[in-house]
């Protein structure tokens, strides 16, 4: 509460006094001085008596300031505007800077090193695993995997691709909706398409559009069964289906056989496209066996999950296993109604209103037909 310095080149004392109360800051300051003044004079007064050989005096008694020292709103304010400023400018710095996670199309080809062929919005349907109607064209899912479909034709332009593989660096980033949805896109334009369950360890393909997953690849590449008797048909979305069958012991050696390849082949002269669903490459070998049997390979990653690491990843691991990449594909990325088009087309904007997935048992049978 108590302060004292001097003035330069002067015999001058200063003593403040601070004091939540203005008279009793003024009332502590004369004290102090009052006090000072008589100590030194008892300090310097010979110990005989007489006259002191030093001695205070009191200039000038305490004045109360004209404006309380704290708070100094104005200062204190100014103040934490420019702390708060550097403060959010360190961070946005150190985010952008150690975040290392898929944002962009930007990020994830660069990542990767291939093309960005699609970006799929963020929709509650696609995200619970369920397939699109396509005949809901008002809907920037749908648009969005109509565009894929079409970039995909240009990424191709060389050669027709009939068999294509799907796969991701890790589970949850989209790879099966996406193999899903684009067979459904494909279907629209009345194509021939089958969807084929390569993922013999953690199979979803079945599950996620209720089609029977207790039969299909497994059955046919251990000779069990023929393609004839387990392939199913979508009839609400016009595709078929090849599930990944009951469990096996050994599913890279299954995927790497000369049976494998025959299947594929076989289904290609009947089919105007295969869309293989193939597990997640950072976690086992079997989507580059697949992936060398194929025409091309998509690789799904998902906005704001999937690490940039992760994606340079599975482009160095597809590229020394001779597997040649299409493109990629940016799931769930954060709805830009601008992105996708008009408000008002076809009667509606693209916020993804009216968009359903089903996933009734019935609507799947076993075919016997070619």
């Amino acid at each position: 509460m108590l302060a004292a310095y001097t003035t330069p080149e002067t015999v001058l004392l200063s003593i403040s006094a601070n004091s939540p109360d203005g008279d009793g800051a003024v009332e502590l300051a004369d004290s102090v001085a009052a006090s000072l003044v008589d100590y030194v004079n008892t300090l310097e007064t010979p110990p005989g008596g007489g006259e002191a050989s030093a001695r205070l005096t009191i200039v000038s008694p305490a004045t109360l300031s004209e404006g309380p020292i704290s708070p100094r709103i104005t200062r204190s304010t100014g103040l934490g505007f420019v702390f708060g400023a550097l403060v959010g400018l360190a961070v946005c710095f150190g985010w952008e800077r150690f975040d290392n996670r898929v944002r962009s199309k930007e990020d994830l080809g660069f990542a990767l090193g291939s093309p960005v062929v699609g970006s799929v919005p963020a929709d509650e349907s696609v995200g619970n695993g369920g397939v699109l109607e396509f005949s809901d064209s008002g809907t920037a899912a749908t648009e969005a995997y109509r565009k894929l479909r079409t970039n995909l034709a240009f990424v191709n332009v060389d050669s027709e691709f009939s068999l294509l593989g799907v796969t991701s660096p890790r589970p949850g980033d989209g790879k099966t909706s996406t193999s899903l949805n684009l067979a459904a896109s494909f279907a629209e334009l009345g194509q021939r398409v089958v969807v084929v369950d390569c993922d013999l360890r953690r199979p979803t393909v079945a599950l996620r559009v209720g089609a029977n997953g207790g039969v299909g690849l497994a059955d046919v590449l251990s000779g069990s069964a023929s393609l004839v008797d387990v392939i199913q048909r979508d009839r609400i979305r016009d595709f078929d289906l090849l599930a990944s069958g009951p469990p096996v012991p050994n599913p890279s050696q299954l995927l790497a056989s000369e049976k494998m390849g025959r299947v594929l082949s076989e289904l290609r002269e009947h089919y105007d496209l295969v869309i293989c669903d193939t597990p997640p490459v950072l976690l086992v070998a079997d989507a580059c066996v697949v992936g060398q049997r194929v025409d091309g390979l998509i690789v799904v990653a998902r906005a704001g999950r999937t690490s940039r690491k992760d994606v340079a990843d599975v482009g160095s691991q597809l590229s020394s296993a001779g597997v040649r990449v299409l493109g990629s594909v940016l799931n769930r990325v954060p709805v830009n109604p601008a992105e996708y088009g008009y408000a008002g087309y076809s009667g509606r904007g693209y916020s993804g209103d009216g968009i359903r997935a089903h996933s009734d048992l019935g609507q799947f049978e076993t075919t016997t037909e070619r």
